[in-house]
């Protein structure tokens, strides 16, 4: 991959901040780190060229509340029976989450 295709599928800005961001290209390596912090996780996969796959995150601990915001390519997210709650409130694209029969817009 040329350093052109890298920088040319842009991510938005975090609400987070950038400093701590990096930009991932690797949708299996990627997977792999998600599901360390997500046990619950299935499967995140690239919607698309995976060779076009890019994801960058950000994660800060306040007061023992841990926040990740992040950015990415269209992507295909499975979890299973969850432990704990995660909370997902997106602020640029369109996200679709099915629960059984349920699909919440």
């Amino acid at each position: 991959m040329t350093q052109a295709s890298f920088r040319s599928t842009r991510l938005p800005a975090l609400p987070l901040g950038e400093r701590l961001a990096s930009v991932n290209a690797d949708p299996k390596a990627f997977s792999d780190r998600m599901a360390m912090a997500v046990p619950s996780l299935q499967s995140y996969e690239p919607i698309g060229d995976s060779e076009k796959f890019r994801s960058k995150p950000v994660a800060i601990e306040i007061g023992g509340l841990n926040l990740v915001a992040g950015a990415n390519t269209p992507v295909s997210v499975s979890v299973g029976a969850a432990t704990r709650c995660n909370l997902l409130i997106p602020f640029f694209g369109t996200n679709l989450t099915t629960i059984g029969q349920r699909q919440l817009i």
